[in-house]
């Protein structure tokens, strides 16, 4: 599964780059309305990454905060789909978000990274809960950072993944697009 997504990660880098990486400092930080018909599948990425969390034999540790209160819990591997259930439908990749969404790719010099953004292209459909997501790529060796995801949850609320790979990922909820109600953090390493 790793050398699938290295090889598409590859793909990806080289195809969104028409020029070398010296050239690309030069150029503008965002390229607006660029699309494409490839996008990044961060379903089946996220759904690598819970494979080796389960492999590693590492239960995550979850930690709840709700206001002040903060609890936490080992989660058990078979719990682990359940826990990132909100965040692996619908499947993000090309064929089925197309449709709906746009991709913008960048060199982030702030950050280090090659950023590719997805928005809507218009007003997305009642029944589309994932509103935008974001992913950013290594620059030096061609593999996830990071992924950002926004969706709408149950009763409207919103919620956001911000998934860092190989270690750690946050799932916020907030109600009325603003107050935060409730954080997770599960954390798979600890070294």
């Amino acid at each position: 599964m790793k050398i699938f997504i290295y090889s598409f990660l590859l793909i990806i880098i080289f195809s969104a780059c028409s020029s070398s990486v010296e050239e690309k400092i030069n150029i503008p930080t965002v390229q607006k309305d660029v699309l494409s018909s490839d996008f990044f599948p961060v379903t089946n990425y996220i759904k690598g990454q819970i494979v080796e969390i389960s492999r590693n034999s590492i239960n995550p540790l979850k930690i709840i905060r709700t206001g002040n209160k903060q609890d936490s819990v080992w989660l058990r591997v078979e719990e682990l789909d359940a826990a990132f259930a909100d965040f692996l439908t619908p499947e993000i990749d090309s064929k089925n978000m197309g449709g709906y969404f746009k991709e913008n790719k960048f060199m982030d010099q702030t950050l280090n990274t090659f950023t590719f953004t997805y928005e809507p292209l218009e007003n997305l459909p009642d029944s589309m809960k994932l509103q935008r997501w974001d992913v950013y790529i290594n620059p030096e060796n061609n593999t996830v950072k990071r992924i950002y995801l926004e969706k709408k949850g149950p009763d409207n609320k919103s919620l956001q993944l911000t998934w860092q790979a190989n270690e750690w990922c946050r799932i916020a909820s907030f109600s009325n697009g603003q107050t935060k109600e409730k954080e997770i953090f599960i954390q798979w390493r600890f070294d």
